[in-house]
């Protein structure tokens, strides 16, 4: 048989063998025996071989026979359609979409039932709304014979509204398609428009909305989302959390729960900011933990929320915890310690002593990154050891608990970032991070050369967008990331002021730039209330990637 489970002429090929005697003939009982034995009379002979080169031609130049087509809504998301049909005999599904902006052939992941086989469902996702779609199914036999096509039309849909006449307040200030890395920009966005109930959006190349999920409808209490990102699985991953508990959930392009993880299932505080995958399987993950220390200036306590690095298998345990507050130093006091960030966790009084915002995993050496906004660092701890290997940022003279931390020493022009976000492993050592630079008052993309052996960092480049003046300053969250052609994608998702404010409410930018520091898309998301963005990030297409 082939990879698809058809019976191919290599396979009639090999059965005419043993019944001509080019093979030694195997036992009577044989599965062997009964294969070549198409005539059923006990013995191998020529009539057999006739026989099964017969079965063999005619199998493969069956043509199915599609049935029962017909199009199905996908109630969690209206920019997608199920497509189903029966064929009769086994075959293999195959979906073509036309529309106004083009036609392109569903990928093999787009199957969501076993094939070949006679039942078929294909999903279809990365519709736009107000477009007439034609969609069109055949069918391939077990030669490659296609059955005839048919066809339906997908009349144009709206996604569902909550409180606003627009789903998503749109500019497209800039798009460039044949300069910019291919594929969708996914990022999750928090508005009072959607009751605070988090959004996940993918927009194509033009600007334009071809994909959306929400938690709305499907949790008894819909959280705000923050990483959205691709497991290793192909599946999309978001964390979100709510008033009762922090969430981690794999869903495919349908918007399908797979599995998740919960705060309360681990026995952790929380589970936020960020996630990664580890070679064995496992996730990682920030949760945190509230420790009373004492012995600050005049004598006073506090209770620290701290950050604890937390490794997490598939199954849903606990594998190893790195809590930094005993591998960093507690009296090291930044701005940001007073923010209020955990109160409805922790109450009140709890300091945000560190306030991490992103761990990954380096695989070269075994390693985690983990970014501290309120630390002003980012530091790269050993995951068997939890010893630091070494820190980008600066000693803080306020205390000596951090002067024999390993520092990198900055070599030529540059500055560490402050309060930053989203460091992204390059290689060749080299680390890129989204600086919010709250101590400058502007928001940049800086890239880092790390030299681990010397223990230096070198600032390579940096970029701000000069269009702006003043600079864009984004005061928090954010992030990078690296294409595919080089270029880059940044996600301002803190402009403004604050997500409640009426004069001045916070909205998210989205930057595409080249290497050589060009534009070549620019999209707001704007309005009269709040659109608070967290990051972005750029994927080759909605679909799982193909084997």
């Amino acid at each position: 048989m082939d990879q698809d489970g058809f019976i191919t002429t290599a396979d009639a090929a090999e059965s005419l063998r043993v019944a001509l005697g080019a093979v030694p003939s195997p036992a009577p009982a044989s599965e062997a025996f009964l294969a070549a034995d198409a005539s059923g009379d006990g013995t191998l002979d020529g009539g057999d071989a006739v026989v099964i080169l017969a079965e063999a031609a005619a199998t493969e130049a069956a043509v199915p026979v599609v049935s029962g087509f017909r199009l199905s809504d996908n109630p969690r998301n209206s920019l997608s359609v199920y497509v189903d049909f029966t064929t009769d005999l086994p075959a293999r599904p195959r979906v073509r979409v036309e529309s106004i902006d083009g036609a392109w052939t569903v990928p093999t992941t787009g199957t969501l039932t076993d094939a070949p086989g006679t039942t078929h469902r294909v999903g279809v996702v990365g519709l736009r709304e107000g477009v007439t779609y034609t969609i069109k199914a055949s069918a391939l036999g077990p030669g490659g014979a296609a059955s005839a096509e048919v066809s339906a039309t997908r009349k144009p849909v709206l996604v569902p509204r909550i409180l606003i006449p627009s789903l998503l307040p749109l500019t497209v200030a800039l798009s460039e398609p044949d300069h910019m890395a291919p594929g969708v920009t996914v990022f999750g966005l928090l508005s009072p428009a959607y009751l605070f109930s988090g959004y996940i959006f993918a927009l194509d190349a033009q600007g334009r909305v071809v994909w959306y999920f929400t938690e709305s409808g499907v949790d008894p209490f819909p959280g705000s989302i923050q990483e959205v990102t691709r497991a290793p699985s192909g599946n999309l991953v978001y964390m979100s959390a709510d008033v009762s508990e922090y969430r981690i959930t794999e869903i495919d392009a349908f918007g399908n729960r797979v599995r998740r993880w919960r705060s309360g299932d681990l026995g952790v505080d929380s589970l936020h900011h960020s996630v990664d995958w580890l070679p064995n399987g496992n996730l990682v993950t920030l949760s945190t933990e509230l420790r009373t220390v004492g012995g600050y200036p005049g004598g006073q306590t506090f209770d620290l929320v701290a950050d604890v690095v937390t490794e997490i298998t598939p199954q849903g345990d606990v594998a190893d915890q790195i809590p930094l507050l005993d591998v960093l130093d507690p009296y090291r006091v930044r701005p940001g310690f007073n923010d209020a960030d955990w109160i409805l966790v922790y109450g009140p009084t709890a300091k945000d002593w560190s306030h991490g915002n992103a761990v990954v995993y380096d695989a070269t050496d075994d390693t985690f990154i983990v970014s501290l906004r309120h630390q002003d660092l980012i530091a790269k701890i050993d995951r068997q050891t939890h010893a630091l290997v070494w820190v980008l940022g600066e000693d803080d003279p306020s205390t000596t608990g951090d002067d024999a931390w390993p520092f990198l020493t900055l070599v030529g022009e540059g500055r560490p970032p402050n309060h930053q976000h989203s460091p992204r492993l390059r290689p060749g050592g080299r680390l890129l991070v989204y600086d919010n630079g709250n101590s400058v008052g502007f928001t940049r993309v800086v890239e880092y050369a790390i030299d681990a052996q010397a223990m230096t960092v070198t600032q390579e480049w940096e970029w701000a967008d000069g269009e702006y003046s003043p600079l864009l300053f984004a005061p928090f969250v954010g992030g990078v990331q690296a294409l595919s052609n080089g270029n880059f994608l940044v996600a301002y998702g803190g402009l403004g002021t604050s997500i409640f404010s009426d004069e001045d409410p916070t909205w998210t930018l989205l930057h595409e730039f080249d290497p050589n520091g060009q534009k070549v898309w620019e999209v707001q998301v704007r309005g009269n209330v709040g659109y608070q963005g967290y990051r972005a990030e750029r994927m080759s297409s909605l679909y799982r990637p193909e084997p």
